[in-house]
């Protein structure tokens, strides 16, 4: 019997279409976990690299205290401490790495540190500060900051001057300083002076802004123009001189330079400068005059000044031969030429007024008898008269001196010797001075003997004596001798 073929439904196809589908599916869940593990295990190591090679820190001063706005730099990265001193560098693969940290006050610090393996590393950095200190301010004057280099020559720390610099900013920086207690002074004349006392630490010292205020002054020395000595109590229109010749003359800003300061004193010149002819130190001259002679003219003659060369004159057109000053007048001679030469005597004001002839001498007069001989002495304005009268009938000599004033009056006989036969005195008239208060006379005496005869004609000259007269008493002292057995009777 045959057996008939039976259709046999196959589902298979259905099977396998939802078997690829899950397979599918299963395939790309495997895939995005291994895409999921990848990134967190890689999330994780990244995190792991930045927290391991990370450096921080905290940066310390003086007195323990943390240190801000400090630049720390760590290959070749920087940042700045922060209120409480700390910094952080993450991703840092050098190791060992340097490390450098700047700011002011302190020194900078560098060193080398070591990270570590695999850890993070905290350190604590404990900075040296400065060993010296230095001011930083600001001038200000009317509202401006003033910047001009001549106060900088008046700032002193402790009495010395200071170096300072400007910044951008125009705040004025010192010098390197001590660090301790300290003064600082502004003596400027142009403002008032100002002190300042300061603890200076180490390091910056910031004083903020001073206020200048103004006030020109100088301070001025008077002293006496020939001994250059300090003079007391002159007279100005500011006050007068202290016991140091000084006196503090303030607010000149105020005066016009058209203003005149005179300073006055007895006894000298009185000086007016004005405010641009005021210097440190002022010169009074003293009163008086001196007078001299000069061919500057083309002429020998008479001029006065004040001592120190001012206000020169000529005071006379003559030809001086010499002169003397007596208070308010000059005393000259003047040559006189001819047959009988001689001097001319005058007398004029410093000034050159009242020019007046007082008398006149003759060098030299002889007659049959009588040898006389004169001369002017003006130190002690005397006139000086020596005569040797001879009488042959006597056979005998005298010897005379007088004196008198310059107009011829008071005369005074100073030597009257009479000596007989042979031997005789005469006086060297060069030789005669007289002291310049009148009250002594020297003069020196020639010892002759006459070996031919009488009258002078065949004389041996045997030595010399010089006396000295007091003039009012008449008495007399021998204070030299140089002779050969002379007699005189």
């Amino acid at each position: 019997m045959k057996k008939s073929k039976q259709t046999k439904k196959i589902e298979v196809p259905e099977k396998k279409g939802l078997a690829k589908f899950f397979n599918g599916v299963k395939k790309i869940w495997k895939l995005e976990l291994a895409v999921l593990l990848f990134i967190l295990v890689t999330s994780v190591s990244v995190l792991a690299f930045i927290k391991i090679n990370t450096i921080s820190g905290t940066v310390i001063g003086i007195d323990n205290k943390p240190v801000k706005n400090a630049e720390v730099s760590i290959a070749g990265s920087t940042v700045k401490t922060d209120v409480f001193g700390r910094f952080r560098f993450g991703g840092v693969t050098q190791n060992p790495v340097d490390i450098e940290i700047n700011t002011k006050n302190y020194e900078t610090y560098s060193d080398q540190i070591f990270r570590g393996r695999n850890f993070l590393r905290e350190f604590s950095i404990e900075l040296d500060p400065l060993d010296y200190s230095y001011i930083k301010g600001k001038l200000i004057l009317d509202g401006q900051d003033y910047t001009e280099p001549e106060i900088f020559e008046s700032i002193t720390i402790d009495e010395e001057l200071i170096q300072v610099e400007f910044d951008e900013d125009n705040y004025f920086i010192s010098q390197n300083l001590e660090t301790k207690d300290s003064q600082m002074v502004i003596d400027s004349n142009l403002f008032e002076t100002i002190e300042q006392n300061y603890e200076l630490i180490p390091g910056e010292n910031f004083i903020g802004e001073i206020e200048l205020t103004r006030n020109e002054k100088k301070s001025v020395t008077v002293t006496d123009w020939a001994t250059k000595k300090p003079i007391e109590g002159v007279n100005t229109n500011k006050g007068d001189t202290d016991e140091n010749g000084q006196i503090s003359l303030t607010n000149l800003e105020q005066i016009t330079d058209e203003e005149v300061f005179d300073f006055k004193k007895d006894g000298y010149l009185s000086k007016a400068l004005k405010k641009s002819e005021l210097t440190n130190s002022v010169e009074l001259v003293p009163s008086g005059s001196i007078a001299y002679s000069s061919n500057k003219e083309g002429v020998n003659s008479l001029y006065s000044s004040n001592i120190d060369g001012t206000n020169e004159t000529r005071v006379t057109e003559k030809k001086v031969l010499s002169s003397i000053v007596d208070k308010d007048k000059i005393y000259f001679t003047t040559f006189v030429e001819g047959e009988k030469r001689g001097e001319e005597i005058y007398s004029v004001n410093l000034d050159g007024s009242g020019e007046t002839k007082i008398n006149s001498i003759v060098y030299a007069e002889f007659t049959d008898r009588n040898q006389k001989y004169q001369k002017v002495d003006l130190n002690s304005k005397k006139i000086i008269t020596v005569e040797d009268n001879y009488n042959v009938d006597t056979r005998e000599t005298l010897s005379r001196i007088t004196t008198s004033d310059l107009d011829g009056s008071n005369s005074v006989v100073i030597r009257n010797r009479l000596f007989k036969d042979l031997n005789y005195e005469t006086v060297v008239l060069d030789s005669v001075l007289i002291s310049s208060d009148n009250t002594k006379i020297a003069y020196t005496i020639g010892l002759y003997e006459n070996v031919g005869g009488f009258y002078f004609r065949s004389s041996k000259l045997n030595g010399y004596k010089m006396y000295d007269v007091d003039i009012e008493s008449g008495e007399f002292d021998e204070v030299y001798k140089d002779e050969n057995e002379f007699k005189s009777s």
